[in-house]
This record gives structure tokens, sequence and C-alpha cells, in this order.
């Protein structure tokens, strides 16, 4: 007899708690569903170009570098480094050596 009214009990504690867990994840999955309808329906979708904008950063290295943006990258202007500045490379980095 005892056995019975533990497992009525226990039964409608399941199911109660099954119900109630069930009812949130629809909620839940009811309120994803609407917030991505008004992000998708009431918002502006931003678009970044990304070929255009990397192909702005080569041309800007490339002016930088004195190099011409064409295909083949001929070089416009040398850059000359005088035998004083080779020297004071070279004297700097034997000092960092030792």
């Amino acid at each position: 007899m005892f056995s019975s009214i533990y497992n009525s009990s226990y039964t409608s504690f399941l199911l109660t708690y099954g119900m109630t867990i069930l009812l949130y994840i629809l909620l839940i999955f009811l309120l994803h569903s609407l917030w991505n309808y008004i992000k998708d329906n009431y918002s502006t979708k931003k678009t970044k170009d990304l070929v255009n904008s990397q192909l702005e950063k080569y041309k800007k290295i490339m002016e930088e570098t004195h190099i011409s943006p064409s295909l083949g990258g001929e070089q416009t202007t040398e850059l000359v480094i005088s035998t004083e500045e080779k020297q004071e490379m070279a004297d700097e980095l034997s000092a960092l050596l030792t």
C-alpha cells in the first residue's frame, strides 16, 4: 500500500517536472525563432567587400615600398643603402651578437 502511494507521487513528480522542462524548451525555441525573424527582417545587413579592400591594402603597401602594382612587379625606384649605413648596421649587429 505504501509503495503504490510512493510510486504515484514519484510519477506525478516526474510528469510535472518533465512537462515544465518541455514547456521551457519550447518557449526558448519560440523566442529564439522570433528573435531571428526580427533580426533578419528589420535590420540592415552589413556586407564587407573583402576582395576590393584587400586590393586597396595591397596597392597601398606597394606604393609605400616603391614597387609598381603591375603584374610584373617592376621596381620603379631602387632603395640605395650607402656604405656608411651598411657599416653602421654591421657594427650594430656585431655589438648585438657580442
